[in-house]
């Protein structure tokens, strides 16, 4: 991977006279939404005069608060399209650099992907992906995305259909250079873990949570705290799961600040979902988009996705795929 002293040297040759002219676009765009808002609160207030003058309905004061509403629109509609051109001509060409493919929107992660990792454990009918990334990290092909599923379910209190968030954070996919015989999940949840199978399974089923296989009881205590183990195939579990594996998945947790990682095992993939509310790559309005200070958050940003992979050392082939 690039290092920071050759993207900045980078950054300045090919990349920063590009984003000088941009620059100006974001300026417009900046003075265009504090415009918008303007606007809007101007005349919110004074509607609220005349409104109140002529003693009018308190529905007419919900009306007042419509040119509010439409200069916020407008500033966010303005944003996101400052925001998509930018993702263009910075966050692309910055892992273009580092000799990865990158999608603002669309990629190669689809909602079969996230269903084949059986993370889920229930339907989904909703997904939604930005910031895929698809590369090599030396001899580890991967891909990661930031990932929101949903499921929908009819509320009996007022018979409509709402929406459930299942998981919002990053998902990423890795050869594991191995074809795996059975499934093998690592869950935060511990209900089988503390409650036994048979009473952690009903909690399990009324969170319609299904896990593949059994609970494998593994001797690391350390671990034992962080993951409940399922597998379909408890030798090759055990197998996978050496001493050195499970201090790194440890240590992957922490790298997450604690927040929920779960980590499925299936085919020769290796199927990570951290959940976090840490959204990647963003560029801001309110940043010069010249200045290498946004273009070095975005490269720290990138290895610290990236990072996850690195930690679990896969590039280490202890097995030749079968």
């Amino acid at each position: 991977m690039k290092t920071l002293e050759e993207l900045q040297v980078y950054f300045e040759q090919e990349m920063k006279p590009e984003l000088d002219e941009f620059e100006k676009e974001r300026v417009k765009a900046k003075r265009f939404s504090l415009y918008a808002i303007i606007i809007g609160v101007v005349l919110t207030l004074i509607l609220f005069v005349v409104f109140y003058s002529l003693r009018s309905s308190e529905m007419m004061y919900l009306v007042a608060l419509i040119p509010l509403v439409v200069g916020n629109i407008v500033r966010s509609v303005k944003k996101s399209s400052f925001s998509g051109k930018a993702k263009e001509i910075t966050v692309k060409k910055i892992m273009e650099f580092c000799g990865l493919s990158y999608h603002p929107t669309e990629g190669s992660i689809t909602g079969a992907d996230y269903d084949a990792s059986d993370f889920s454990g229930t339907r989904v009918d909703r997904y939604s992906a930005e910031d895929n990334i698809e590369g090599m990290i030396d001899k580890t092909s991967f891909k990661l995305c930031e990932l929101h599923t949903e499921y929908e379910y009819i509320d009996p209190d007022d018979n409509t259909t709402k929406t459930k968030t299942l998981f919002k954070g990053m998902f990423i996919m890795a050869d594991f250079h191995k074809n795996f015989n059975g499934r093998t999940m690592l869950r935060n949840e511990v209900a089988e873990k503390f409650l036994g199978e048979r009473l952690g399974k009903f909690f399990n089923s009324m969170g319609k949570i299904s896990n593949p296989g059994k609970l494998v009881k593994l001797e690391d205590v350390t671990f034992e705290k962080e993951f409940a183990v399922y597998s379909t195939d408890e030798i090759e579990a055990r197998y996978i799961l050496s001493p050195s594996m499970m201090e790194r998945m440890v240590n992957l947790k922490k790298m997450n600040e604690g927040k929920p990682v779960e980590i499925s095992f299936k085919d020769n993939i290796l199927y990570i979902a951290m959940t976090t509310d840490r959204n990647l790559f963003e560029l801001s309005l309110k940043e010069p988009i010249n200045d290498f200070k946004v273009t070095k958050r975005i490269y720290e940003e990138l290895m610290f996705s990236i990072g996850f992979i690195e930690e679990l050392n896969l590039n280490t082939r202890i097995w030749d795929r079968q």
